[in-house]
């Protein structure tokens, strides 16, 4: 298998337990091959609750870009991915430091912070995509 370099795209807005909840589920990740690289890469639109200045005291290595209320949920998503691509959140343990990649995203993941995953799903969904 290759080395995989997976980019994860959040949004947030006024949902700071539900954010946090969902960085510690990726954070808690098992069953991942030795080689993958992660990057979180999350688009805050106007939250009023500290939900990014939670995210950067608790998950540093998260890329966090706030931006105004008046963006939508899609063109937030889209936003995080351009910025996976150009550069920043460079991939490892979410308890790191940020910094740029040294390699191509291979992956890109979609992750609603509703969505509560389950402790084997990167992995697993790493495999079928293999």
């Amino acid at each position: 298998m290759h080395p995989v370099h997976l980019a994860v795209l959040m949004t947030s807005h006024d949902r700071r337990a539900r954010t946090l909840s969902a960085l510690r589920a990726l954070e808690e990740q098992r069953g991942l091959p030795a080689w993958t690289t992660l990057g979180v890469h999350l688009v805050d639109t106007g939250s009023t609750d500290g939900t990014p200045e939670a995210v950067r005291r608790r998950h540093p290595a998260v890329e966090v870009m706030s931006v105004g209320a008046d963006v939508s949920r899609n063109q937030a998503l889209r936003i995080a991915s351009r910025n996976s691509r150009s550069g920043g959140g460079g991939g490892g343990p979410l308890g790191g430091t940020p910094g740029g990649p040294s390699h191509a995203w291979t992956h890109q993941l979609w992750l609603d912070d509703g969505v509560e995953l389950f402790p084997d799903a990167l992995a697993t969904l790493l495999r079928t995509s293999e």
